[in-house]
C-alpha cells in the first residue's frame, strides 16, 4: 500500500525571526518535515532614550526613532531659568533648560528706586543724579524752595532760609525793633536805663524815668520813703527818723540782765536795757551760802552759788561691786552720802583648774591639744571650758588652741592664763 498514516509533532519551535519545523511520521517509519513560518515581533513601547518600539517576546529594539511633543513645565523669569519637557508617545521624556530672560530696565521714579525692572519690579539702582533749581525765592517772612529733580522722574524739595530782616528801631512800647521792609516787629524787649528825675522824701512821692535806646521811655512813681527809724537811745526818745530827725516813739521796751552777780556775801547789779540803747540799773542783795553735796575727795559739802568748801568730812559705806574670779580682779566701792566714791581692788582668786589642762588629768600635754581640736570640730566632748580659755578673752576658739600648740612647742614668751 502507498497510503501512509501520519502523526505530526513540532520538532523546532519558530521564533520572532526564525522558522520552525513540523515533522510528520508514518507507522511504516517514513518521515518528512514542513517549515513553520516565523511568528514575527509583538510590538510594545520601548520607553527609553535608545528604544522607541521593542518586541515584548524577544526584547529586540525594533525602532529608536521617537516622536516627541513638548510643554513648558516651568516659566523662566528675569533672573531664574525655566524648563521645557519633551515627551514621546512611548513614555520616554527628557527636559531642557529655558534661559533667564534678563531685566527690562525702566525709570523707578521714587526715592528708593532710580531704575527698576518693568517685568518683575526689582530695584536695579538707587543712585539718583539730580539737578537743582530755585522754584520759590525766600522773603523776610517766608522760606523759599529749592527743587532737586532726577532724570528718572523723582524729585524732592529743600527749604531755603528766610532772608534777614532790615532791622530799625521802633520807638514804641510794643516795638523795640521792626523790619523796615515787611514791618514785622522783631523785638518787643526793651533795654532800659533808669534815672531818678524827682527825689522822694519821707512824706512826698518822687519820679523815676526809664529810657530805651530805641527812643521809648516811661515813668514810675517813687513812693515817699517814709521815716527811716533808728534808735533814739535816750530816756525821752525810744525811736527817731535818721533822715528828718522826728521823734517817732518814747515807749521803751526793757529786758533785764544781771550784769554783776550777787554772791553769798556781796551785792550784785541788775541792768535794764532797751533795744534803742538806753539803760538803767538796780541793786541785787547778797544771797548767802546754799549748802549742797560736794561729791569730791576734798569736798563733802559746798556752797552751790560761790563754790566755797563748807565741809571735808566724808561718811563712807562700802560694797563689793564686782566679785573677784579666778580670771579677773574684783572691785570694792566706798560711797559717801555726798556722792563721792572711790574703789579698791580685790585680788584675783587662785584658780581651781590648770590652764590648758582641758582633759582634767592634772597636766598640760598633747592629749589636751587633741581634745581641744575635737571640741572645735564639733564633737560632743566633755572639756573643761575654763581651762580652755588660755588667752582669758572669755571665749573658747581657735586662738586658744593656737596658743596651746605654741606653748607645747616651747615657743618663748607663751604663758597660759595670760591675755595676749
Amino acid at each position: 500500500s502507498v497510503v501512509h498514516s501520519y502523526t505530526s509533532a513540532i520538532t523546532k519551535e519558530p521564533t520572532c525571526t526564525a522558522t520552525g519545523i513540523r515533522t510528520y511520521t508514518c507507522t511504516c517509519g517514513y518521515t518528512y518535515d514542513e517549515t513553520i513560518d516565523a511568528a514575527g515581533h509583538k510590538e510594545v513601547n520601548g520607553g527609553s532614550a535608545d528604544c522607541h518600539i521593542k518586541c515584548s517576546v524577544c526584547g529586540d529594539n525594533i525602532s529608536a526613532e521617537h516622536r516627541y511633543g513638548s510643554t513648558v513645565t516651568k516659566d523662566s523669569t528675569c533672573t531664574t531659568e525655566g524648563e521645557r519637557k519633551y515627551t514621546c508617545e512611548c513614555g520616554y521624556s527628557y527636559t531642557e533648560v529655558i534661559a533667564a530672560k534678563g531685566h527690562t530696565e525702566v525709570n523707578g521714579g521714587v526715592l528708593a528706586s532710580h531704575k527698576k525692572c518693568s517685568v518683575c519690579g526689582d530695584i536695579l539702582s538707587t543712585a539718583h543724579s539730580y539737578v537743582s533749581e530755585v522754584t520759590k525765592n525766600p522773603t523776610c517772612t517766608q522760606k523759599g524752595i529749592r527743587t532737586y529733580t532726577c532724570q528718572c522722574g523723582y524729585n524732592y524739595t529743600e527749604d531755603i532760609d528766610e532772608v534777614a530782616h532790615t532791622e530799625v528801631y521802633g520807638g514804641t512800647k510794643a516795638s523795640h525793633t521792626y523790619c523796615s521792609v515787611c514791618t514785622l516787629i522783631l523785638s518787643n524787649v526793651h533795654s532800659y536805663t533808669s534815672k531818678v528825675t524827682t527825689e522822694a522824701t519821707c512824706t512826698r512821692d518822687g519820679v523815676k524815668t526809664y529810657s530805651c535806646e530805641c527812643g521809648h521811655s516811661y515813668t514810675e512813681k517813687i513812693g515817699a520813703t517814709g521815716h527811716t527809724e533808728v534808735n533814739g537811745g535816750i530816756k525821752d526818745c525810744h525811736k527817731k527818723c535818721s533822715v528828718c530827725g522826728d521823734v517817732l516813739s518814747t515807749a521803751h521796751s526793757y529786758s533785764a540782765k544781771v550784769t554783776t552777780e550777787a554772791t553769798c556775801t556781796r551785792d550784785g547789779v541788775k541792768t535794764y536795757t532797751c533795744g534803742c540803747g538806753y539803760s538803767y540799773t538796780e541793786k541785787i542783795g547778797a544771797t548767802g551760802h546754799i549748802e549742797v553735796n560736794g561729791g569730791t575727795k576734798d569736798c563733802h559739802k559746798k556752797c552751790s552759788v560761790c563754790g566755797d568748801v563748807l565741809s571735808t568730812a566724808h561718811s563712807y559705806t562700802s560694797e563689793v561691786t564686782k566679785d573677784a574670779t579666778e580670771k579677773e580682779e574684783g572691785i570694792l566701792t566706798y560711797t559717801c552720802t555726798c556722792g563721792h566714791s572711790y574703789t579698791e581692788t580685790i585680788p584675783v582668786l587662785e584658780p581651781s583648774f590648770l590652764y590648758g589642762d582641758v582633759n582634767r588629768d592634772g597636766k598640760v600635754d598633747t592629749k589636751d591639744a587633741v581634745m581641744f581640736k575635737q571640741y572645735l570640730a564639733g564633737m560632743n566632748i566633755d572639756m573643761d571650758l575654763n581651762a580652755a580659755d588660755v588667752n582669758i578673752d572669755n571665749k573658747v576658739d581657735t586662738k586658744d588652741v593656737v596658743k596651746l600648740m605654741k606653748y607645747l612647742a616651747g615657743v618663748n614668751g607663751v604663758i597660759l592664763g595670760q591675755a595676749d
